[in-house]
């Protein structure tokens, strides 16, 4: 069974991929330093994430699966259409 890394842990990996200007090896080296105590990605990982938000806009579920995890208007959830139309249209940042 692959290991799936959490949400918090793919938007970790696309910052310290962006920190190192794109450079996967530097990466994983970075991600290393940083998060000791975690379990360590490889280069490929560091890339699918870059790659599933440019494609798709959306983090990858990933064991290194290719499914992405968006939440769209079609879901028939009680109340996340809503939610969905809240977070579309509100086109400025708030500040509190």
């Amino acid at each position: 069974m692959p290991f799936l890394f959490s949400h918090d842990w793919l938007c970790d990996m696309h910052y310290v991929y962006g920190y190192c200007d794109g450079n996967a090896s530097a990466a994983v080296n970075e991600y290393r330093r940083r998060y000791p105590g975690r379990r360590i990605p490889s280069k490929r990982v560091f890339t699918h994430v870059e790659q599933a938000l440019r494609d798709n806009g959306c983090l990858p579920d990933i064991g290194l699966a290719i499914v992405p995890i968006c939440v769209t208007s079609d879901l028939h959830l009680p109340g996340i259409n809503s939610l969905v139309s809240i977070l579309s249209s509100s086109t400025e940042p708030r500040v509190k």
